[in-house]
């Protein structure tokens, strides 16, 4: 045995040579503190050999030896290839024996992170319930990956940037907001959509439908009907035009056979003329009332009679005055003056001259006025007749006497001055 540190030059005193050469030559070999002949080393050394080879050729083993120690040395090294990706994001298969080689690090990691999918974008405005928690979908490195607007929706792509918006135009089916703005070329003068109510902001509402019937009975033919209107409703200028009353009469002016009827529209002029005693006219009062008025000129009675004679052939009935008024043209007796006219317009009867007085007032003439009775009654020897034909009316006074040469009792002879007279009983 030999004390020497290893690594350290061992140092040989002539008798420890005797001693290793000795027992070099003496050793079995089977012992592990045996020394070792170097014929059996060898030999140990030949049958314990290993062969390191690669059929694929993906290892190689390169031998060689320490030219300092002495010691062999086995350069192993492992056949590797590059990895690269295609276009479209996935890794290129290698071709051949390459195949079967080992990837190197470096172009692994490189690969792995060019490793990517495809992204685009398009248009889908298909109608589509909503689809929230449908099973995922595995999207492989170079497949695509679009992104769809669906309506009212918009999409730009800027590299892999991909932003939405809400289209310019768009259409719902409803909508729930608390303001709804809608500018105008009028700065600070939207139109507004409020709980409150709707501004038009100083704009024309137009193309509203008209939710007013129209009559369609004459006179009101076509005219707006009111009857069963909905209050809060909206009406149109069209309702407008349509608005409007009927002006009637019963007569029509240069043709009086026949009635008068015309609807009165939006800013029709009905006018109002007088003729004759009738003046019209018109004036807005302070409290901005328009008033018509229509005046016909008040004239006292102006019906004047004439003479009302009784034909008894020689005396007539004197009338007890006549009735006078305005004569003017345009003047109209009012209906009080015309009853007081004609009550008051009697005529005075006179026998023999004399006027007969009132019983009631002996101071006043008897005077026979309107719906006065005026009675003929027979005398001594005499026997009054009235008779009326059409507008005639007839006073006739008969008497039962007769002239001396007459033919009794339809004598038509010139009378003398003699008298007879005729009797049942005649001498």
């Amino acid at each position: 045995n030999l004390d020497t540190p290893v690594g350290d030059a061992a140092k040989l005193e002539p008798a420890d040579k005797k001693k290793i050469a000795e027992a070099i030559d003496k050793a079995t070999g089977n012992t592990l503190t045996n020394a070792v002949n170097v014929g059996d080393l060898q030999a140990a050394v030949s049958a314990a050999k290993t062969e390191v080879k690669s059929d694929d050729g993906s290892i190689t083993v390169t031998p060689s030896t320490n030219a300092t120690t002495g010691a062999p040395v086995y350069d192993v090294k492992v056949a590797t290839t590059n990895l690269e990706n295609n276009p479209n994001g996935t890794v290129k298969t290698p071709e051949g024996e390459a195949g079967k080689q080992f990837v190197n690090a470096s172009t692994l990691a490189n690969v792995m992170n060019n490793i990517s999918h495809n992204v685009t974008i398009g248009k889908d405005e298909t109608d589509f319930n909503n689809q929230a928690g449908k099973a995922d979908f595995a999207v492989k490195a170079g497949e695509t990956l679009q992104f769809n607007a669906g309506k009212n929706l918009i999409v730009k792509q800027n590299g892999k940037e991909i932003t939405f918006a809400t289209a310019n135009d768009v259409t719902f089916n409803n909508v729930t907001s608390n303001n709804i703005n809608v500018p105008t070329d009028t700065a600070d003068s939207p139109i507004t959509i409020t709980k409150n109510g709707i501004s038009a902001g100083d704009k024309p509402i137009t193309n509203v439908s008209s939710s007013l019937p129209t009559y369609t009975d004459a006179p009101r033919t076509g005219l707006v009907n009111l009857t069963n209107a909905t209050p809060n409703n909206v009406a149109t200028v069209g309702d407008l035009q349509k608005m409007g009353w009927v002006v009637q009469s019963d007569k029509t002016t240069g043709d009086t056979s026949k009635e008068f009827s015309n609807q009165v529209k939006n800013a029709d002029v009905v006018k109002f003329v007088g003729t004759g005693a009738a003046t019209v006219s018109a004036n807005t009062t302070a409290d901005g009332t328009n008033v018509i008025t229509i005046d016909v000129a008040e004239a006292k009675a102006g019906l004047t009679t004439g003479n009302i004679t009784v034909n008894d052939g020689t005396n007539p009935a004197q009338p007890a005055g006549t009735v006078s008024g305005d004569t003017t043209n345009g003047k109209a007796a009012s209906v009080d003056d015309v009853v007081k006219a004609v009550n008051e317009s009697g005529f005075k009867v006179a026998a023999n001259g004399t006027t007969s007085k009132d019983p009631k007032e002996p101071s006043k003439d008897n005077i026979v006025n309107a719906g006065d009775v005026l009675n003929f009654a027979n005398g001594q020897g005499t026997k009054a007749n009235v008779t009326v034909d059409g507008n005639t009316t007839t006073v006739r006074i008969d008497s039962p006497l007769a002239y001396v040469n007459s033919t009794a009792p339809t004598d038509t002879s010139n009378p003398t001055n003699t008298v007879k007279f005729v009797g049942s009983d005649a001498a």
